[in-house]
């Protein structure tokens, strides 16, 4: 295996386990947020769950950083030798992610803007972030309105991945089991 194969593969990796450690992260993002909103609401350990969704949405586009850049480095180490196929497939592909990494971006940047105009803070784990917006109550409901609004939309686009995903993982399904029966006989 050459250099740059190895180097391939090892940012593949690193890129492969920051996508689940999101994954998760989202998973629980989601979860505690759409309770609090609508089962959870009067709860007595209602603050305490909006500061664990606000926290792991800080990890997440924390991670988000950090995978944009293995993003780039693999983009570069891959594609600086030889350029992508440009087929219709690839161009889905690029267009659904493209909007999978913005609404990972604007959602923890309106729910930031949610916090700070309803005079709340940012905080992640116990550590109060500076604000990056002004307490303004005349815009609270729109900033709600955006946070849900782009919250949803990112769960669509998460969905249609998914679907996406279906093919490549019933084909690894099927290789999987196909070389397990095969082995066993």
């Amino acid at each position: 295996m050459s250099v740059l194969a190895k180097r391939i593969s090892a940012l593949s990796k690193q890129l492969w386990s920051l996508h689940w450690l999101m994954a998760v992260c989202l998973l629980c993002v989601y979860s505690v947020g759409i309770f609090t909103a609508h089962v959870w609401s009067e709860a007595p350990f209602i603050s305490e769950m909006i500061t664990f969704h606000k926290s792991v949405a800080m990890l997440v586009l924390g991670l988000l950083i950090v995978r944009i850049g293995i993003l780039i480095n693999l983009s570069w180490q891959k594609y600086s030798h030889r350029q992508p196929r440009f087929t219709r497939h690839w161009l889905q592909t690029i267009v659904l992610h493209t909007g999978l990494y913005l609404f990972m971006v604007a959602v923890p940047i309106s729910g930031i803007f949610y916090s700070n105009t309803n005079d709340r803070n940012a905080v992640f784990f116990g550590l109060t972030l500076p604000r990056l917006f002004g307490v303004n109550e005349s815009i609270s409901k729109f900033s709600h309105d955006s946070h849900v609004w782009f919250a949803y939309t990112f769960l669509a686009f998460i969905f249609l991945h998914l679907l996406e995903q279906h093919k490549f993982i019933q084909g690894k399904l099927r290789r999987f089991f196909k070389s397990k029966t095969v082995g066993s006989k």
